[in-house]
């Protein structure tokens, strides 16, 4: 009389964890997400983080002016630690985020023509300039801090613009209120809210702005895809050839 034949393991993905789960998981390692109440104090971490000023009133009155956009653009898969004075994001890959913010600005003029009087277009168009200015203003602050943190050496090289490459999750800047704060404590920080959140077979993705962050995501645990300079990700992959 023959055995039964061995069960075969299953190769269905295993289940995502809830929200709750995921909450939970992230409170074990210290994080609380994101909540309507904390938008206020989560947003002016990320205002104060985004600006290339160290001195305290410098960086204050750009934090200020930056205040406002941010609160709008805290996405919602935020968490925060020590009272509100260190932030990060991880969410998936806003695909279709990036292609509705693409059609509302290829739509504006249409949109111009359909909402606003005919009388009343020439207030509209000055307000929307306003608004370019200001958004403008806000693309020089964020491109001198992402500058500041590349050292000379690095400035004169290779711009870093990471290749596209797959992954579950994204890890945003990991931002912080203090400028003296421990930053590499807070990235491994936010490397083991990764890994708590993160259902087994996923992956997280990150982007790092010099090459001393890369080591920094590095030492907390991941690696950078063969051809993709400066992405990283978690879990590592294969070593090339298996």
């Amino acid at each position: 009389m023959t055995a039964p034949p061995a069960p075969t393991p299953s190769t269905s993905p295993a289940p995502r964890p809830s929200r709750a789960a995921r909450a939970a998981a992230a409170a074990e390692v210290g994080w609380t997400p994101l909540r309507w109440r904390d938008l206020p104090a989560v947003a002016w971490t990320t205002a104060c983080d985004g600006v290339p000023a160290r001195g305290r009133v410098s960086r204050t009155l750009l934090a200020a002016w930056c205040w406002p956009a941010r609160l709008v653009v805290v996405p919602g898969g935020r968490y925060h630690r020590d009272g509100r004075r260190v932030t990060v994001s991880l969410t998936r890959v806003p695909a279709a985020a990036i292609a509705i913010g693409v059609a509302l600005g290829l739509g504006t003029r249409w949109l111009l023509d359909l909402l606003v009087p005919r009388d009343a277009r020439g207030w509209a168009a000055l307000v929307i300039a306003l608004v370019l200015a200001y958004v403008l203003s806000l693309c020089v602050l964020q491109w001198l801090r992402n500058r500041a943190e590349r050292t000379p050496e690095e400035r004169r090289g290779l711009f870093r613009s990471p290749a596209q490459l797959r992954t579950t999750w994204w890890l945003g800047r990991v931002a912080t209120r203090d400028a003296s704060s421990d930053r590499r404590a807070a990235l491994a920080s936010a490397a083991a809210l990764a890994r708590a959140v993160t259902a087994p077979g996923e992956t997280v993705g990150a982007a790092a702005k010099s090459d001393r962050q890369q080591a920094e995501l590095e030492a907390a645990g991941f690696a950078e895809p063969r051809g993709h300079k400066g992405l990283v990700v978690y879990p590592p992959p294969p070593p090339a050839g298996r």
